[in-house]
């Protein structure tokens, strides 16, 4: 157990994968390989789903833009971080809207991964339940549909965080601060 500025925590408060990846930094024997490893684990998903919408969109600029933007917060929420590269390479670089979400397992194995690293990638289901509701006939009204539920999620943020915390969900809650 260490002390945090919030209280005491120990390793089972880390999830899987962040502590194999610590363990294989400790294994080859330096702190910068850790460093390296979770820098490589952020930006190489970010990188190749940004090279796979490179007809769409300018890579240089794009990635420019998250190293400038995002990059240095990314090394004080290391596993979040992490997490949330491998849901983006999910996302938009592996994801393929004209198959159906069981016929891409690449996909959700990088979801699966992306929770080993931080349990709020469990979050990404939203998204997937959000994908599979659009799809379909009259595209129009149902983006009509889940944008007024997710603003009036937004609005209700207090009787959100009442609910997360009824359900023994306060690891959640607490993302949504004092409501």
């Amino acid at each position: 157990s260490w002390y945090r500025a919030w209280g005491w925590s120990s390793v089972d408060t880390i999830e899987l994968g962040y502590l194999a990846l610590v363990w294989i930094a400790v294994r080859i024997g330096s702190p910068r390989v850790l460093l390296f490893l979770t820098t490589l684990l952020t930006v190489g998903p970010i990188y190749l789903a940004l090279a796979k919408r490179r007809s769409e969109l300018s890579l240089p600029v794009s990635f420019f833009v998250f190293l400038l933007l995002y990059f240095n917060v990314t090394l004080n929420a290391m596993r979040q971080w992490i997490a949330m590269a491998l849901l983006f390479l999910a996302f938009v670089g592996i994801y393929n809207d004209s198959k159906p979400i069981r016929s891409q397992p690449l996909f959700i194995l990088l979801i699966i991964c992306a929770y080993f690293f931080h349990t709020s990638a469990v979050l990404a289901i939203i998204m997937i339940f959000i994908i599979m509701f659009i799809k379909g006939e009259n595209i129009g009204l149902k983006i009509c549909i889940v944008s007024v539920a997710l603003i009036g999620l937004i609005v209700a943020l207090n009787l959100m965080r009442g609910f997360l915390l009824s359900r023994g969900l306060i690891r959640y809650a607490n993302y949504l601060g004092d409501g």
